[in-house]
C-alpha cells in the first residue's frame, strides 16, 4: 500500500523512539547486573536490586512487543529531500555549506550533512529521469512507433557537430611580451628599504686609520689621520598603470587581477635590471653600474675601465681583457670580483668561437658549467662565473655598435626594496573620451648603492667589443 511521506516519517520516528527506549532499558539491566555481582550486599539491598532487575526485563519485553507491532515501511522510491514550502532545508544553503565547510550557514548544522542531502537529491533526480524515459519508451508501440537503430555522420566540422566541441581558452597559460630578467637582484646584497624617507646616505672613510708594527717599545703609536664623507642614493619610484573598461574589469575574471598584476611584476623586473646597469642617477633614476665614475674622488679610486682594441676581435682576446679587468679590480679594491655580466648573445658568440688552443674542451672559453637558470651561472671565464644581463646596451662606442662586459664584486652593491612589496590599486577613472573605465595602478620603491666601493666595479669596452655579425 502506498502511503504519504508524512505517514512514513511518523512511523520511522516511532521505530526510532522504541529502539532508543529499548537500548536504555538494556543498559539499565546491565548496570543492575553489575551491582548484584558486587560483594558485601545486604539482604535488603539484594532484594531491592532484584526487584529493579525484574522490572527492567519486563520493560525490555514490553518494548520489543511494541516494536514488532509497529507497521514496517518499505521504501520503493524516496521523496525528494527538497520540497516546495519546506523551510527546514534549502538547496542553495546546502550548496554553500558543502563548497565552503568553514563558513557558518544558517539552518545547516554541518557540511557533511549538507553534502549527504545533495547526494540524495542527485540520486532522486537521476531516478526520476530514468523512470520518465522508461515510461516514454514503453508508450511508443501504442502510437505505432518502433525503435530502430539510427546513425548520423557527425564530425568536428562546423555544421556537422563541430559546435559540440567548443574551443577552450587557456587563460592560465597567458603570454606577455619578451622581457629581460634581472640577475643582479639575486647577486647583490639585499636589505629592506627604511620607511619614511626618499633619500638615503651611507657614511664612508676616504682614508682610514692605519695599524702598523711597533718599531720601538714604550713609544707613542703613530697618529694615522682618518677622513670621511658620505654617499647618497635617492629612492626611485617604479610605477605603471593600465586603463581598462569597466566591463572588462567587472567581468574579465582572471584578467583584471592576476594577469595584469603579474605583467606589472615582470615589467618591474626588466626596468630594475635596466636601472641597475644603466641608470643615470638623475631625474628620479638609480645609479647604474656602467655610470659609476672612473675618476679618483677624495682619494677613493673610481670604477675600473679596461679598453680592448682590436680590428679583428677574438674569443681569446676578449677573455684576456676580462682577466686584465679582474686583476685591476683585485689590485685596487684589494678584493676580487665575484661575477661577470654580459649580454646573452655575447656569451654565445664566445662559446661558438674556439680559442684554437690545446686546452681541454671544458677549459676553453664558453664551455664548462651547465647553468642552473636561464641567466646563469655560465662559464667560468677567467675563473669567474658568467651571468646573462640583456639590459647591457649594444649601442656603445663611436659607431654605436659595441656592447660591454661588466665585472663586479656583487656583495659590495646594496639593493634596497620596499619590504611591503609592490602596491596594486584600482580606482575609477575615464579615458580621454569620458568612457566608463577603471585605472589599475602599480608602484614599487627601491634604491641602490653601487658606489660604496667604486673600484669593485669594472667593465671591458672598446672596438674589440663590436657586436659580432649574426649575434
Amino acid at each position: 500500500m502506498a502511503v504519504s511521506a508524512a505517514y512514513a516519517e511518523g512511523i520511522e520516528d516511532l521505530h526510532e523512539r522504541v529502539r532508543e527506549d529499548r537500548e536504555q532499558a538494556v543498559r539499565a539491566a546491565l548496570e543492575l547486573d553489575e551491582q548484584l555481582r558486587a560483594p558485601g550486599l545486604t539482604l535488603d539491598e539484594r532484594a531491592r536490586l532484584e526487584g529493579q532487575m525484574e522490572f527492567a526485563y519486563s520493560r525490555i519485553d514490553q518494548l520489543e512487543r511494541r516494536r514488532q507491532a509497529l507497521p514496517e515501511i518499505r521504501v520503493t522510491r524516496e521523496p525528494d529531500i527538497y520540497q516546495r514550502g519546506d523551510k527546514r532545508r534549502s538547496f542553495f544553503a546546502d550548496l554553500v555549506a558543502s563548497a565552503n565547510p568553514s563558513w557558518p550557514v544558517p539552518g545547516v548544522s554541518s557540511a557533511t550533512e549538507a553534502s549527504e542531502r545533495l547526494q540524495r537529491h542527485t540520486d532522486f533526480e537521476r531516478g526520476r529521469v530514468e523512470l520518465t524515459e522508461a515510461d516514454a519508451r514503453a508508450g511508443l508501440p501504442f502510437y505505432g512507433i518502433t525503435a530502430s537503430p539510427q546513425s548520423r555522420a557527425l564530425s568536428s566540422t562546423a555544421g556537422a557537430g563541430g559546435e559540440l566541441v567548443p574551443p577552450r581558452w587557456m587563460q592560465e597559460q597567458w603570454a606577455s611580451v619578451a622581457r629581460a630578467a634581472c640577475p643582479l637582484k639575486q647577486l647583490v646584497t639585499r636589505v629592506d628599504l627604511p620607511p619614511d624617507t626618499l633619500l638615503l646616505e651611507i657614511p664612508r672613510f676616504d682614508s682610514a686609520a692605519g695599524v702598523v708594527p711597533d718599531a720601538v717599545e714604550n713609544t707613542t703609536a703613530p697618529d694615522q689621520y682618518s677622513s670621511t664623507d658620505s654617499i647618497t642614493a635617492k629612492v626611485a619610484t617604479f610605477e605603471g598603470s593600465a586603463l581598462v573598461s569597466q566591463q572588462l574589469y567587472d567581468r574579465g575574471g582572471q584578467f583584471s587581477d592576476e594577469i595584469v598584476l603579474q605583467d606589472f611584476a615582470d615589467a618591474y623586473g626588466q626596468s630594475l635590471a635596466q636601472q641597475l646597469m644603466n641608470g643615470t642617477g638623475t631625474n628620479g633614476q638609480m645609479l647604474g653600474l656602467l655610470n659609476v665614475g672612473t675618476s679618483v674622488v677624495d682619494g677613493v679610486p673610481g670604477a675600473i675601465l679596461t679598453t680592448y682594441t682590436a680590428a679583428t676581435p677574438t674569443s681569446a682576446g676578449i677573455v684576456n681583457a676580462i682577466a686584465q679587468c679582474a686583476g685591476t679590480i683585485s689590485d685596487t679594491r684589494k678584493r676580487s670580483p665575484t661575477v661577470i655580466l654580459m649580454r646573452g648573445s655575447r656569451w654565445f658568440s664566445i662559446a661558438g668561437a674556439p680559442d684554437g688552443s690545446g686546452n681541454e674542451p671544458t677549459q676553453r672559453p664558453g664551455t664548462g658549467t651547465v647553468p642552473k637558470t636561464d641567466t646563469g651561472p655560465y662559464g667560468p671565464l677567467a675563473s669567474l662565473p658568467v651571468y646573462h644581463d640583456n639590459e647591457i646596451p649594444s649601442d656603445l662606442g663611436a659607431g654605436t655598435n659595441q656592447d660591454a662586459i661588466v665585472l663586479v664584486r656583487a656583495s659590495d652593491v646594496i639593493l634596497l626594496e620596499d619590504p611591503v612589496g609592490p602596491r596594486f590599486v584600482a580606482y575609477p577613472g575615464s579615458d580621454s573620451a569620458g568612457q566608463l573605465a577603471v585605472v589599475l595602478g602599480w608602484h614599487m620603491y627601491a634604491a641602490v648603492f653601487p658606489q660604496r666601493y667604486p673600484s669593485a666595479i669594472g667593465s671591458v669596452q672598446g672596438t674589440g667589443l663590436v657586436v659580432p655579425a649574426g649575434f
